[in-house]
């Protein structure tokens, strides 16, 4: 099935495939190829796979298995959330793409990321029936953990500047326990 060769190529796009898939009466030439492969680059839809020479990471079409994050505590991370009117199936890939070289070697799925900086570690996961994007940050000094979040809401930000009239909520919980206060724009 399409779903099972998904999960095999873990979302990964050969160049030279392009050849298969684009209509070569269309596309005839290598740099019309290459083309395409910068706008999806440009657009935040993939990126270089690490250590593999013309093989790109298409993050809308990674796993769509959350992997165990047993291991995270919420109790233990700061942890900031984006409440959307409706969350756009684009917002998740999109930041995985802006932000894959914090997350090689890292569990990497449709609707979520592990990224790291600095000793600090964050979950960023997307959950689309709740219209929430949710951002767990744990490990390292409490400055590392700031800058990363820093980070990773910059990343949000630009992304959000994409989409018109987007708006979401935020709000941060505060470490160990479990009400949240929301944070002014």
């Amino acid at each position: 099935t399409n779903e099972k060769r998904r999960e095999e190529k873990h979302g990964k796009l050969r160049a030279n495939l392009l050849t298969a898939i684009l209509p070569t009466a269309r596309y005839p030439q290598a740099a019309h190829r290459r083309y395409i492969i910068n706008l999806m680059q440009r657009f935040d839809l993939c990126f270089p796979a690490e250590g593999e020479n013309d093989v790109f990471i298409v993050s809308d079409l990674l796993v769509d298995k959350t992997p165990d994050l047993s291991a995270w505590d919420a109790k233990a991370c700061v942890v900031f959330r984006y409440d959307y009117p409706v969350l756009p199936h684009g917002i998740l890939p999109r930041f995985i793409s802006k932000t894959h070289t914090m997350s090689d070697d890292k569990d990497r799925w449709r609707s979520g990321v592990v990224v790291v900086k600095d000793g600090a570690e964050a979950l960023v996961r997307a959950d689309y029936d709740t219209n929430v994007v949710e951002i767990w940050v744990r490990g390292g000094h409490k400055d590392a953990r700031r800058a990363l979040l820093t980070i990773i809401r910059c990343k949000f930000d630009e992304i959000h500047g994409r989409f018109k009239e987007l708006n979401p909520g935020e709000s941060v919980a505060v470490p160990g326990f479990d009400h949240r206060v929301t944070t002014a724009r």
